[in-house]
């Protein structure tokens, strides 16, 4: 792995003043707000697990990575990076999201496209393309719909789903996260025509750490822990890992 340990954050498991969909701070709550109402108003979303990475927090080279290495000209590397970063997790943690999804194996891998206009490739298909636990599965099975970028809320819509789906177990990869719009409407489009189970991988959860006193306090028990590819927010094992 490229980054060293010290340029991430981990997630932190469900827990007391943990989201229990994308893992940041949710207060008192079982979920934060955006997941709240997302949940709310599709209830199929419950069957659909999320597993981030690390929190993309400013500042950092994981942060700095996604921003740049979408671009033309990656002369630094950042694509390389992220690479190493998902084949290594993807390839450790695998099982343990479709274990939350309820299902041994997933058939397809497949990705969140981008939802305004880009010529040629999605630029996280070339990160796909280089891990070992998506050769031979790796599908396109999403195309850009009709929602458009105004809504915020996910919508089954805001993406075309390929009826290969049909009876699919899907995982969906999505380089960053930070309301869920795109991944979750994935996951709706997937589910409408007809995937049996849907799980999300994604490699940054946007994070501000001096939002608040609770994402303070989430960052810096999320310092102090340490991140360790061994383990991820599904793994029940990791030492104070629900100190939060």
């Amino acid at each position: 792995m490229a980054f060293d340990p010290t340029d991430l954050l981990p997630m932190l498991p469900a827990q007391a003043g943990v989201c229990h969909t994308c893992h940041q701070p949710a207060g008192s709550f079982t979920r934060c707000w955006p997941c709240k109402e997302a949940w709310q108003g599709n209830v199929s979303l419950q069957a659909v697990p999320v597993l981030p990475i690390s929190l993309a927090s400013n500042g950092r080279a994981l942060t700095n990575a996604l921003w740049r290495y979408k671009e033309w000209d990656d002369a630094d590397g950042y694509a390389d990076d992220l690479a190493a970063l998902l084949d290594d997790f993807g390839w450790r943690h695998g099982a343990c999201l479709a274990r939350e999804a309820g299902v041994n194996r997933f058939d397809s891998v497949t990705w969140v496209p981008s939802s305004k206009a880009r010529p040629g490739q999605h630029p996280v298909v070339e990160l796909l393309d280089s891990t070992r636990w998506a050769n031979g599965r790796l599908v396109e099975l999403l195309q850009p719909g009709g929602a458009g970028e105004a809504h915020q809320d996910p919508r089954a819509d805001r993406f075309h789903a390929h009826r290969d789906a049909c009876g699919q177990r899907v995982l969906v990869v999505d380089d960053t996260w930070t309301r869920g719009t795109n991944g979750l409407s994935a996951a709706l489009s997937l589910l409408d025509v007809g995937a049996t189970a849907v799980a999300l991988l994604v490699i940054g959860r946007w994070f501000t750490e001096d939002r608040d006193e609770g994402t303070q306090h989430y960052a810096d028990v999320a310092r102090t822990l340490g991140f360790d590819s061994a383990y991820c927010v599904f793994c029940d094992d990791r030492p104070n890992a629900r100190a939060l």
